[in-house]
């Protein structure tokens, strides 16, 4: 690496004021911003030809004269310092500690995401409130002004909406000059009038707004399948609004939730010399029965806050040591599949952490590829307006390269709680060879269905859900458009139903072929108009919905299960359409068919789909074996399958 000189005018013996110091971070902040993330070396004055120097390039930086304070920042998260300078050990560690927001705009552009900073003030005895909910205020007026330099650097600021309820906090910048921050809130229901009229600076809630609570900017996140809302999701929708840093304030759930999806880059804790017995803690984690087991902050130092200390932490441990040696935590590691960029694929190897309490770790026997949907994501054809619709869970990266994704992996559990280990399981992850994942987030596979089969899972409870939909019954005659991965699955639900007659329609010759060799009936090319009462179209084309919809007679149905991206779908309306009273409807897997909803939830349908699979008819819907080594020059092909089985 070279080594940079920045020049500059000789400096009078002049102390630098702690105002000079953090004028001068408010400065640097402003000039990353401007160059929109990229690397380099920033610079920003400290009065009297003064500056504050920081190098995000990766190569050292000298200074020309003693009136430069050089630090070098290389990763994500946290800084070294090149030289002093001017300023004393206190400024040194006030910069030290602001500088990971400064530079958020950098390290958000390459993880493709907002940057966080997490803050809980506590007690000795590790309390954020007393036992009748009393908190103000733990940390005092020098957290507090802590808390609105914070604020100031960062993009945003986020709480829960059980902190908004309790706290009623402003959450703008009063004890410093600098700018307020978008004050986000998280939560169902939320009522943020009081917030809003607090201060001037815009408002965004993640989730619903009360029916009573006026007009909000409602960011538009999709949930998880438990229900909630996954954090790295909803900091890459922060992002995608331009939102590169967010200072989590609370509460301790919600600083929880991220800790938990390993989506907090800083931690910082400020420990107040107060003791308050029972009370509230500041990390209502499940309890570990081994030291081996717990959650480990590294790269720890402390800070000197008013009468308290603060410890800030850069290296956190997601899935927890599992050890407490070194050897035990080294050279663990995965390989997994990643899309580099339109048109390239690679495996990329990155470490991997034990299991801490609540998740697990996967040994990989076989995942599967849908051949439609993740081609698509390999391409780079994922419309802006759907990423988020599109994201899958334990995906990393984002739609415009890097992105790790696929949803359906079996294995068999090698560490975590004693009730899993050595069950064969199902779990939504992309293709890796080995996996840490949530207990919560695991399906078990019955003994009488092997791990190649139970890939099918995914696409198969998507058939479902589109028969459900349906309400095909007895005598229907039922036209299937599209012999892909999940329309030949519908053909094989509905050829199961008594007194259903199904026929499939494609117009690939190949598609065809294969609908005839697993023994479905094939449709004339030419299909007579209404003569089918009802039909489901899963070819993703204008022609495969028009098709489907001719096909239907008087008040007939089409289920539409495609998904067409950012293709326009043009289709004829013209002719029977309007006097036979057709209907073309939409179905999808993320919330159960209305009609079963009430007595059915995500899980349960789900072992209803591993129940089916111990039928050894749906062996035939794996058309092709390939070895996970191999997998990366897969997407480069085009030849025709349905499910694709990646062996381990």
């Amino acid at each position: 690496m070279s080594n940079l000189l920045i020049p500059s005018l000789a400096v009078p013996e002049l102390p630098t004021t702690i105002d000079a110091l953090w004028d001068a971070l408010l400065q640097l902040r402003q000039r990353v911003s401007a160059a929109e993330g990229r690397r380099g070396v920033y610079a920003a004055p400290l009065g009297r030809d003064r500056r504050l120097v920081v190098a995000t390039t990766g190569e050292s930086v000298s200074p020309a004269f003693d009136g430069d304070a050089i630090f070098i920042a290389e990763r994500a998260v946290g800084v070294t310092v090149g030289c002093a300078g001017p300023l004393t050990g206190e400024q040194v560690a006030l910069a030290s500690t602001y500088l990971s927001a400064c530079l958020a705009p950098v390290w958000a552009s390459e993880l493709g995401r907002a940057v966080t900073v997490g803050h809980v003030a506590q007690t000795v005895d590790g309390k954020i409130a007393t036992s009748t909910g009393d908190s103000k205020w733990i940390g005092g007026i020098g957290n507090q002004t802590h808390a609105h330099r914070m604020r100031a650097l960062c993009d945003a600021v986020l709480i829960g909406s059980r902190t908004l309820m309790t706290d009623a906090p402003k959450l703008n910048v009063r004890h410093v000059c600098g700018p307020d921050p978008i004050r986000v809130v998280i939560g169902t229901d939320v009522d943020a009038r009081a917030l809003r009229d607090s201060a001037p600076s815009p408002v965004l809630i993640v989730g619903s707004v009360a029916a009573d609570a006026g007009e909000f900017d409602v960011l538009q996140v999709e949930r998880e399948c438990t229900g909630r809302f996954g954090m790295r999701r909803v900091l890459e929708a922060l992002y995608e609004r331009g939102i590169t840093s967010v200072y989590v304030e609370g509460g301790a759930m919600t600083i929880e939730r991220f800790l938990d999806e390993g989506v907090l880059d800083v931690l910082q804790i400020h420990i107040a010399p107060i003791i308050v017995g029972d009370g509230r803690a500041a990390f209502p984690r499940p309890s570990v029965s081994r030291i081996a087991d717990a959650q480990r902050l590294h790269g720890a130092k402390f800070v000197t806050v008013d009468d308290g200390v603060m410890l800030v932490a850069s290296g956190i441990e997601v899935a927890g040591a599992g050890s407490t040696t070194d050897a035990d935590r080294a050279d663990r590691t995965a390989r997994a599949l990643w899309h580099d960029a339109g048109g390239r694929s690679t495996l990329h190897t990155s470490p991997l952490r034990r299991p801490r309490s609540g998740w697990c770790e996967i040994e990989t026997h076989y995942s599967a590829v849908s051949p439609g949907t993740e081609q698509l994501v390999a391409s780079g054809r994922v419309p802006d307006d759907m990423q988020a619709a599109m994201r899958c869970a334990y995906m990393d990266g984002h739609f415009s390269f890097p992105v790790k994704y696929g949803y359906s992996l079996t294995g068999v559990v090698v560490d975590g709680p004693e009730d899993v280990v050595g069950r064969s399981v199902h779990v939504f992850h992309p293709h890796q060879d080995r996996a840490t994942v949530r207990v919560a987030d695991l399906h078990m596979v019955p003994e009488n269905v092997p791990l190649s089969r139970a890939t099918l899972a995914p696409n198969l409870e998507t058939a479902l859900n589109a028969v459900w939909d349906s309400e095909v019954t007895i005598g229907h005659r039922v036209l299937v458009v599209g012999f892909g991965v999940v329309g030949s699955f519908i053909a094989r639900l509905l050829s199961q139903m008594p007194g259903v007659d199904v026929q499939i329609a494609d117009v690939d010759p190949a598609k065809r072929e294969f609908a005839g060799q697993m023994g479905f009936s094939v449709a004339s090319p030419e299909v007579a108009p209404g003569s089918y009462d009802l039909s489901f179209h899963a070819s993703a084309s204008s022609g495969g919905l028009q098709s489907a919809l001719d096909a239907v007679g008087y008040e007939g149905r089409v289920i539409d299960v495609s998904w067409y991206g950012a293709k326009p779908v043009n289709i004829s309306l013209g002719g029977a359409f309007h006097h036979q009273r057709k209907r073309i409807e939409s179905s999808q897997v993320g919330s159960v068919a209305s009609r079963m909803r009430a007595g059915w939830t995500h899980a349960r349908r789900m072992e209803l789909v591993m129940r089916l699979l111990g039928d050894p008819v749906y062996d035939a819907h794996i058309t092709r074996t390939v070895d996970f080594a191999a997998l990366p020059q897969l997407f480069a092909e085009s030849a025709p399958s349905l499910s694709i089985l990646v062996k381990y």
